[in-house]
């Protein structure tokens, strides 16, 4: 396969999964109270109790997600790495344990979040199936939803229709210039592009002393979704530049992931 041809792959595969992620993204959004879709990698082998690699989201009555992921290590127990994949899971952001099944196990851990932080779960649950369990395309996985009367339960298709897409400088909406960036994520930004991962939660605290953390969250997910927008190609003459958009993309949503880690520790310690 020439390079040209890889890079067309790449391209293309890049451009399924972030159709999936957005078609997600406005599934949970919309998501009516009571109902659930369940995530799993079809592909995979079943592991303990018949389960496959899965993420359950359910929309509760307080008008919040609450996302259940699978445990690697008590899914595949005689995997090997499988506790470095349980690491990688709580640093997605699943921290809580799941309710314990019937022999007194635990087998996956849970996040909650709230609606307005419905981009950053879909970004975190393609993270998962994508970097954890490498899923190689969304066509491997297996998205079912569940409705609280059990009536229009069934099959969701997330991969079909065009994320809408614009071109040139209208790309990026006047609140997503980057003269508009506040300060603190554009110094979060610039760590997370020299260190090439999240930054702790001391210096997330240190830089954004005075700033709303939910607000700048949900600003960097913005940031990110925007600039990712923009690393989809059009043709391959305009591979160098969705090469820095992807760069940019991928910084944005560390510093969106490391704000989320200090947000959810903090509701942890009032709870």
């Amino acid at each position: 396969m020439t390079a040209l041809q890889n890079g067309h792959f790449d391209s293309t595969t890049a451009l399924a999964w972030a159709t999936f992620t957005e078609n997600l993204h406005a599934r949970l959004r919309t998501l009516p109270r009571g109902d659930y879709i369940t995530v799993s990698a079809a592909q995979a082998s079943p592991g303990e109790r018949g389960l496959r690699p899965y993420i359950d989201v359910a929309a509760t009555d307080r008008g919040v997600l609450v996302s259940v992921a699978a445990l690697p290590s008590l899914l595949y127990p005689d995997a090997p790495d499988t506790t470095a994949m349980d690491v990688q899971l709580l640093d997605c952001g699943w921290l809580d344990r799941g309710k314990p099944v019937a022999d007194g196990s635990i087998i996956d851990l849970t996040r909650t979040d709230t609606r307005a932080d419905a981009a950053l779960v879909a970004e975190m649950i393609t993270r998962v199936f994508r970097e954890i369990w490498n899923v190689p395309h969304p066509s491997f996985l297996s998205v079912w939803s569940v409705a609280a009367d059990g009536a229009s339960s069934g099959p969701v298709d997330l991969q079909r229709g065009i994320v809408g897409r614009t071109t040139g400088a209208a790309t990026e909406s006047p609140s997503e210039s980057s003269d508009d960036v506040p300060a603190e994520l554009t110094a979060l930004q610039t760590l997370c592009q020299l260190i090439g991962r999240r930054v702790d939660a001391h210096t997330v605290r240190s830089v954004c002393a005075d700033g709303d953390l939910d607000a700048l969250k949900a600003r960097a997910v913005s940031l990110h979704r925007s600039a990712a927008v923009r690393a989809r190609p059009d043709d391959a003459s305009a591979e160098h530049s969705v090469a820095v958009w992807k760069n940019l993309a991928r910084t944005w949503l560390l510093v969106a992931h490391s704000m989320d880690a200090v947000t959810r520790a903090d509701r942890h310690a009032c709870r």
